[in-house]
């Protein structure tokens, strides 16, 4: 592999590797939505509003983080893996891992 295509398919990866991470960000601010329907849920009285605020902001955040991830599963990555295969790029298989050995006597 020549040293132009490693680095532009190491773009593409990096590209790959920021979108699950503002993936990650994304869900991460959605978060407190599932934590308040777990406190409701365990609750003995009415949900306050701010609690009921969190949920519907989840609501309406988590389609669109959806339809997100379900483009890279569909387009992006695919796509990743075709221009791997169309330049004969496969990935390395790594070290085997050593089996660690157990200290002292006996």
């Amino acid at each position: 592999v020549s040293e132009a295509l490693a680095e532009e398919l190491d773009a593409e990866i990096e590209a790959f590797r920021e979108a699950l991470e503002e993936v990650d960000d994304a869900l991460g601010d959605v978060a407190p939505g599932a934590f308040m329907w777990n406190l409701i849920q365990g609750a003995s009285g009415p949900p306050t509003a701010d609690q009921l605020w969190w949920i519907d902001r989840s609501w309406e955040e988590v389609p669109p983080i959806v339809e997100q991830v379900n483009e890279m599963l569909t387009g992006r990555l695919p796509a990743l893996y075709d221009r791997l295969a169309e330049e004969d790029v496969r990935p390395e298989a790594g070290e085997p891992v050593a089996v660690p050995r157990r200290g002292g006597g006996g």
